[in-house]
């Protein structure tokens, strides 16, 4: 299995850097917390069936232990997604993609204070890139005046509620497995997502019919498939190898929306993003040689 872990990545890599061009296309047919509903509804009903093969030969976890994903799902899908939806409806899904690929600066951050994982001046220098990053490329949006501040604010907000998600996601996958961790989650995300959608008199099942064909790819592929790609990987690769998807997604995604949606690639937002990838880099991959420390995996895939 392990020759197969760079073409799942790959899977991952593809499927993950189309999000937010797909987001931002149906974004004006669909309500973005319906989109969130369904999505990981959809794909968290996907991921059960694996969730359950993966844990053919341990016992199966009490409820007690189980509902201890709800949180974690409430903090994605209820917080994290709809921040991102709201981050790519203003700003726009290249700018929102480079913006929310920061979220490895704060998971180290949060991992410091909240695992109490050390963190070296490496990691340091990696957060100070990936802060400039950030400020140079939201600098362009205010600049140019193409981006409303509020989609600046949503997309980073995001970020941050994500890497706070990949923190406490870590301590619970440690005893329910990455897949059943992911699949409760996301389908109990959702589910309280419903009584926010009555509350606020908007649609659950009901769409445009255009929008059947992309709401079913969000679902199936990048929400349900892409994740359980990403696992599989995982099983055989370092976990800072299988979390490199995030580098190359804010390059992909806007490679995408400049085909698909016209959006185009000024040089601010190349700089700020290339600062962020620098300091990805510094937080997840280098390590000085007399330095070197063991890294934990982000989830333990059983």
């Amino acid at each position: 299995m392990a020759k197969y872990s760079y073409l799942f990545l790959l899977n991952t890599i593809v499927f993950f850097s189309t999000y937010e061009v797909v987001t931002s296309a149906i974004s004006s047919e669909i309500n973005l917390i319906q989109v969130n509903f369904l999505r990981f509804l959809i794909g968290g009903s996907i991921l059960l069936p694996f969730a359950f093969f993966s844990l053919r030969r341990q016992k199966m976890p009490d409820l007690k232990t189980v509902l201890s994903a709800v949180p974690v799902g409430v903090l994605n899908v209820c917080i994290s997604m709809t921040f991102l939806q709201l981050g790519i409806l203003y700003a726009g899904a290249a700018f929102a993609a480079v913006l929310f690929s920061c979220n490895p600066i704060f998971v180290a951050f949060f991992s410091h204070f909240l695992l109490r994982e050390n963190m070296n001046k490496y990691k340091v220098l990696g957060l100070v890139l990936g802060i400039g990053g950030v400020t140079v490329t939201f600098l362009q949006g205010l600049f140019s005046g193409s981006v409303v501040m509020m989609g600046i604010i949503f997309a980073i907000l995001a970020a941050i509620t994500f890497g706070l998600y990949t923190v406490l996601g870590k301590r619970t996958c440690g005893y329910l497995g990455s897949t059943m961790m992911n699949s409760v989650s996301f389908v109990s995300g959702s589910l309280i997502l419903l009584p926010i959608l009555a509350l606020t008199n908007q649609p659950t099942f009901n769409f445009n019919p255009t929008v059947i064909v992309p709401l079913a790819y969000l679902s199936i592929c990048v929400t349900g498939f892409a994740y359980l790609t990403y696992f599989t990987a995982l099983k055989d690769m370092p976990a800072n190898v299988g979390s490199s998807v995030f580098f190359v997604k804010p390059v992909a995604a806007s490679i995408l929306a400049v085909i698909f949606l016209g959006e185009q690639i000024t040089p601010f937002l190349v700089v700020g993003g290339s600062l962020v990838l620098v300091g990805m880099y510094f937080i997840v991959f280098y390590k000085k040689s007399r330095e070197a420390e063991k890294e934990q995996p982000i989830c333990t895939i059983e």
